[in-house]
């Protein structure tokens, strides 16, 4: 991305250009407490929402209501223009895409433990002979903190599967749809053979984080997997709200 003046005196620097092109390839979306996490760790919300401002006033985000009386950001078509990103990351998510979106950004920025949110990009140069057009690749961590005595620890890809408020037996089949999609494929079922592979559910319901956790024990899976909480996921999502469309790999 190349550092830009707008029409007005407003000028771009570096730290500008990291955020709007790796943070948005990312994830789309974005808070401030999550941009505070990330860059501003060492500074209060006031430098998060004094930038947040001045992007606005430059026309390279747009904000949202995120419930709760909170903000959501996500780039403009000037700035998906400027950073190479997808012009569809523009569009301002709804719904269940709103909530995905949410429960992944808050899992790896918002959490006890940060985690690496691998972009799409970023995962078909770093794991190019896992690329499949079937299979959503925006939905993929770095996963190095995972501890079980069934697995050896190292470090794996991790899928991150958000539950918007579906039953139990809802999850349960998508958890085994994304493992069997790639059972399909001899490279995935290598990597997976070699536990190099896990699913993480990201629920905002602690009864639900036990049911989940408790019927995926009771049955044997082929991979590791994990299943978070994070409470702030229900002033996107509501419990009430009705289970998520099924789609092809959970997109």
């Amino acid at each position: 991305m190349v550092t830009t003046t707008t029409t007005d005196t407003m000028r771009l620097t570096e730290r500008d250009e990291q955020i709007l092109r790796q943070h948005f390839g990312r994830f789309r979306i974005t808070t401030i407490e999550a941009l505070q996490q990330v860059y501003w760790s060492d500074c209060t919300t006031d430098a998060v929402k004094k930038w947040s401002q001045r992007m606005r006033a430059g026309q390279y985000l747009h904000d949202g209501d995120l419930g709760n009386g909170r903000q959501v950001f996500y780039p403009t078509h000037k700035t998906v223009t400027l950073s190479g990103l997808p012009r569809r990351i523009a569009r301002p998510p709804k719904g269940y895409d709103l909530a995905r979106l949410y429960g992944v950004l808050s899992f790896c920025c918002l959490g006890p433990v940060k985690h690496e949110k691998i972009a799409s990009t970023e995962f078909e140069q770093r794991f190019k002979i896992l690329c499949e057009k079937s299979l959503d690749q925006s939905l993929y961590y770095a996963d190095t903190d995972f501890q079980d005595a069934h697995f050896p620890p190292q470090k794996r890809i991790g899928y991150l599967l958000v539950d918007a408020g579906a039953r139990v037996r809802q999850v349960l089949a998508r958890f085994g749809h994304v493992i069997s999609l790639r059972l399909q494929n001899s490279l995935w079922h290598q990597w997976i053979e070699r536990g190099r592979f896990i699913v993480t559910v990201v629920t905002a319901d602690p009864d639900k984080q036990r049911r989940l956790r408790e019927a995926l024990a009771a049955v044997h899976q082929p991979v590791p997997f994990r299943v978070e909480v994070r409470l702030d996921l229900r002033d996107v999502v509501p419990l009430r709200i009705a289970h998520a469309p099924q789609r092809q790999d959970n997109q």
